[in-house]
């Protein structure tokens, strides 16, 4: 057992590694972003306000409102998707986590996947957890199964991608992952659906193959669709979007994709085309899409690995055009940062708040606030 231990603290280093190694500087400043934008909005300011998860380390003086590691053997973990499930509670999903006592290297009680809601109406000085799901002692459970066989040719993690609230049924996009080296790869990708809460799941399998432009996805309703904005496995794809009717999510046969010549054009996905970007440094990973009411745009907030900044864009409809990038959080600034999901509620304002994820050596979600205006 000792082997199999160490073995596999010596994996996830060299997932760390990977995950970081082809980063490059982040070299736009606030300055030279403003020459060049498309009309959209423009992010004024970015703060990273609180701790959401783990513990803090010395010098942090932000708010840390949980103490995920006393209550929940969360000493670290990543993500933190939200969506909104009853009126007021918004759902949290976390990736990979580790208990109280994680340090780089040393990943005790791992778990692919944590859930938590929260019913906090002031994220201005943090959001606080009210509870997750749990094992009998109260240890925060992994909701969606994994074998956790890190041989990289067999189901290595099940890692959540996006949320929605269906009727009362709560659905998790999620994937399973078969290896993270040298670049990831996926068996396949599914929903995991619960009807009570987040208590209990059942699974759907295999609804997304390995090279899907839906490996990974966006989820939010608006005008009867629910619309999906999904991009391939990994962090060096494209976005595209698709639509469906509530009633149609666990099969994407009849779900519509957007094509640039031909519009909407049903169970075709291969057929998708991309929104924006370029396969030079402009790629799309860890995606997030919301309609904000204040600006009445949709935002995406997603992750530019090649470029080592959390970025957002904008648009009338969600079609496009979208905005050029707007820089929200750079590695230069938030060192390692990834993720970038956007919390759902409040968006009668001109802001969002974000999660944001920092890897190694902090490998923990925090909260931000982002300030925006339209640049009309």
């Amino acid at each position: 057992m000792e082997r199999i231990g160490g073995l596999l603290t010596v994996l996830l280093s060299l997932t760390l590694l990977t995950c970081c190694s082809n980063r490059t500087a982040d070299t736009d400043s606030p300055e030279e972003q403003g020459k060049n934008e498309k009309k959209g909005l423009t992010v004024i300011r970015a703060t990273k306000v609180a701790r959401i998860t783990g513990k803090p380390i010395a010098g942090e003086d932000i708010p840390s409102p949980n103490n995920t590691a006393r209550d929940y053997d969360i000493g670290g973990t990543d993500l933190g998707i939200f969506w909104k499930m009853e009126a007021g509670k918004v759902g949290i999903l976390f990736g990979d986590t580790y208990g109280r006592n994680w340090k780089p290297g040393y990943t005790p009680n791992w778990r692919s996947n944590a859930m938590g809601w929260s019913t906090d109406a002031d994220l201005s000085d943090g959001i606080t957890i009210d509870g997750m799901i749990v094992e009998p002692a109260g240890v925060a459970k992994q909701i969606i199964y994994s074998a956790h066989i890190t041989t990289g040719f067999d189901d290595w993690s099940s890692i959540p991608t996006a949320a929605i609230r269906i009727g009362d049924k709560d659905y998790v996009h999620y994937m399973n992952v078969r290896a993270w080296n040298p670049r990831w790869e996926t068996n396949w990708s599914g929903f995991a659906v619960s009807e009570d809460n987040g208590q209990n799941w059942t699974l759907h399998k295999n609804l997304f193959s390995s090279d899907s432009k839906f490996a990974q996805m966006a989820l939010w309703k608006k005008d009867g669709y629910v619309y999906s904005m999904g991009s391939i496995i990994g962090r060096r794809g494209l976005p595209y979007i698709a639509r469906f009717q509530e009633q149609d999510i666990l099969t994407p046969d009849k779900w519509e994709y957007w094509n640039k010549n031909y519009g909407w054009q049903v169970g075709k996905a291969v057929y998708a085309s991309p929104l924006f970007g370029n396969t030079k440094d402009q790629m799309y990973a860890e995606p997030t899409l919301i309609y904000h009411d204040h600006f009445q745009k949709w935002i995406t907030v997603y992750y530019n690995e090649i470029r080592n900044r959390i970025v957002l864009r904008s648009a009338d409809e969600v079609t496009g055009p979208w905005s050029d990038e707007q820089i929200v959080a750079s590695g230069s600034q938030y060192p390692m940062p990834y993720g970038g999901f956007i919390y759902p509620l409040g968006l009668d304002k001109p802001e969002i708040y974000i999660s944001l994820s920092q890897w190694d050596p902090l490998y923990n979600v925090f909260l931000m606030k982002v300030e925006l205006k339209n640049n009309k």
